[in-house]
């Protein structure tokens, strides 16, 4: 069974890789190269994620002893990962980049915000 959130998942990468191909409309991409550069990105801070939780469940002591450096690590894998990826991927200017870079982290917001909304809805009527 699929959960929500791998609907939103799914639905927020498909929705920014459509963003992408406009902003990026100069690179003469197409759709599915954004797609897939999108996915490759998530799953690699999903991997990352996924170790840091597992070493925070093995070791009991890890999370309350280093609970700002698990934080950190949640929190600037993705940020730092996808401004690289953008930068090395697309291969265009540090500011150029990091204004790209905002802007897709503002859709990114926008585009969850519209999704939860619809499926908390589609699951309103189903349920």
């Amino acid at each position: 069974f699929l959960t929500v959130k791998s609907f939103l998942r799914r639905f927020i990468i498909i929705a920014l890789a459509a963003f992408m191909k406009l902003l990026y409309y100069r690179k003469k991409l197409h759709y599915v190269e954004h797609l897939v550069f999108l996915m490759n990105v998530h799953s690699f801070c999903f991997l990352i994620n996924a170790l840091v939780f597992f070493i925070c469940a093995k070791f009991d002591d890890f999370e309350s002893k280093y609970e700002v450096i698990t934080n950190f690590i949640l929190l600037s894998v993705p940020l730092i990962t996808m401004f690289l990826s953008l930068f090395y991927y697309y291969k265009q200017g540090f500011f150029k980049t990091l204004l790209k870079y905002f802007i897709l982290g503002f859709m990114y917001m926008v585009f969850f915000g519209i999704f939860i909304v619809l499926v908390s809805l589609v699951r309103l009527i189903l349920f």
